[in-house]
């Protein structure tokens, strides 16, 4: 039996970071393995310093349920810009297709955690023709799913870059050639909308979104996976937010994820969840039923 490795974005309120955090709270299972990556992997990371249960966290850390052959990436600190495809690579060489790694050859499933914002600007250009007001729509509807479709292999993303090469460099071309300063130049939509793709991630019909933008991060994890090897089977899942508590935002999405795709692996109820150490006094935990000076949190 092969691994699955669960990957949380840093997104919009950190809600695949908090996912992962009831994750490993109500995963017994999962166990610290301390100190995988390499300084390679750590050096395209923002600092970070922490600790949980004694333990010195850096800014990226892997757990492994060996029982149930999960694999938990928790990554706390964000990636240095534009270094976030070199970052993919060199996580992904160490931890997958390093011979010397104990998971060589033995992560069948890729699961990638992310999350939207409801006030995204290009929400709109991503989202399915079917819904109108995404503020309006239920729990269930707000996270989308997503496979990376099986004809999509590496000589794919080297046609897409050509392509997206050619577009940016006649882009260019054409404001210096047509405009004198900035203030002046007449854009038309298609050259102010960033570009979007509909082939690599296919949604399930009922997704709130239906399209990715061609920068987005979850596309260079997947170009760094298929640059190796076309055999995995990556899921892709997002959440449609809003800044503030978001630790309601991370029980739905650890609900769902257990429900729809890891229900063998790990099987969760709400009422069940326990609160991960690190929130206490940072997100509330409990309805105000008294007054309103009541404290929230535990």
């Amino acid at each position: 039996m092969s691994y699955t490795l669960i990957l949380p974005l840093v997104s919009t309120g950190n809600v695949p970071q908090l996912t992962t955090d009831l994750i490993l709270e109500n995963n017994s299972n999962l166990k610290l393995i301390s100190s995988y990556f390499s300084t390679n992997v750590k050096l395209l990371l923002h600092s970070f310093a922490g600790f949980d249960n004694n333990n010195v966290l850096s800014g990226i850390e892997l757990y492994e349920d060996s029982s149930n052959k999960i694999i938990v990436i928790q990554q706390r600190s964000p990636t240095i810009k534009p270094f976030e495809l070199l970052f993919y690579k060199a996580l992904f060489d160490e931890l997958m297709f390093n011979k010397d790694s104990k998971y060589y050859n033995d992560i069948q499933k890729v699961i990638v955690l992310d999350s939207i914002s409801g006030s995204d600007p290009y929400l709109d250009i991503i989202k399915s023709n079917k819904y109108g007001n995404l503020y309006q729509l239920p729990t269930s509807l707000k996270i989308a799913k997503a496979t990376v479709n099986a004809d999509i292999d590496k000589e794919y993303f080297t046609k897409m870059n050509e392509s997206l090469t050619n577009y940016y460099n006649e882009t260019n071309n054409y404001i210096k050639s047509h405009q004198k300063n900035y203030a002046d130049v007449q854009f038309n939509s298609k050259e102010i909308l960033p570009k979007l793709n509909d082939t690599i991630l296919q949604f399930d019909q009922d997704s709130f979104q239906q399209r990715i933008l061609v920068d987005a991060d979850v596309l260079k994890v997947i170009f760094s996976l298929i640059n190796k090897t076309t055999s995995l089977n990556i899921t892709y899942m997002n959440m449609l937010v809003y800044e503030g508590d978001n630790s309601v935002d991370a029980r739905d999405y650890l609900l769902n994820l257990s429900e729809k795709i890891l229900s063998k692996e790990i099987n969760f109820k709400n009422d069940e969840l326990k609160t991960p150490s690190s929130w206490v006094n940072i997100y509330g935990t409990k309805d105000l039923t008294k007054e309103l000076r009541e404290s929230i949190y535990n």
